[in-house]
């Protein structure tokens, strides 16, 4: 049972209903994670201008996935994990390289690896990688502008994970059996 409450419709002013209305709108469906949210009208708001924002980088949805999963389940976050395998699904990631990504382990294609081993390096040196590093992802293909965004995804991910965990939220039912 979730420790926050999730908002209904009718608790939450028009500020925070109409960003509500943004996200149905761009994420087709109601979801738990947006219900706990909206305690923070400012926050909701701001999270939607992140999330946004993300798809309008040069990361595609399967370089966002790779990040998503991967933090999703270093964060131990039991909400963003199927709500990210439905996602990595849609951007026509193989259930074998999901599962892959989930256990810290190599996909299968050569730019899931570098995205990996990038979202990897940059959490574990909090984004100070050493000069070396910096470069080596650079001749492997990494742009520097790439660089710079998968640190932005990794804030949005870092903000949704230790958000559920806090709230306990919910498993929205349509994630609920989303298991590789």
């Amino acid at each position: 049972m979730a420790r926050i409450k999730l908002l209904g419709d009718d608790e939450v002013d028009g500020r925070t209903a109409a960003a509500l209305r943004r996200f149905r709108q761009s994420w087709s469906r109601d979801w738990n994670l947006l219900r706990v949210m909206a305690h923070s009208p400012a926050l909701l708001e701001t999270f939607y201008g992140l999330w946004h924002g993300l798809r309008k980088t040069s990361l595609e949805a399967k370089d966002r996935e790779v990040i998503d999963l991967y933090l999703a389940a270093r964060n131990g976050c039991h909400y963003c994990v199927p709500a990210h395998i439905g996602g990595a699904r849609e951007a026509g990631i193989s259930d074998d390289d999901i599962r892959a990504i989930i256990e810290d382990r190599a996909p299968g294609w050569e730019r899931g690896r570098l995205i990996l081993e990038l979202t990897r390096r940059l959490v574990e040196t909090k984004g100070k990688l050493p000069d070396d590093e910096f470069e080596a992802f650079k001749r492997r293909g990494a742009s520097e502008r790439e660089m710079i965004e998968v640190i932005g995804e990794i804030a949005h991910c870092t903000f949704t994970n230790y958000l559920n965990r806090l709230a306990d939220t919910d498993i929205d039912d349509f994630n609920a059996e989303m298991k590789v």
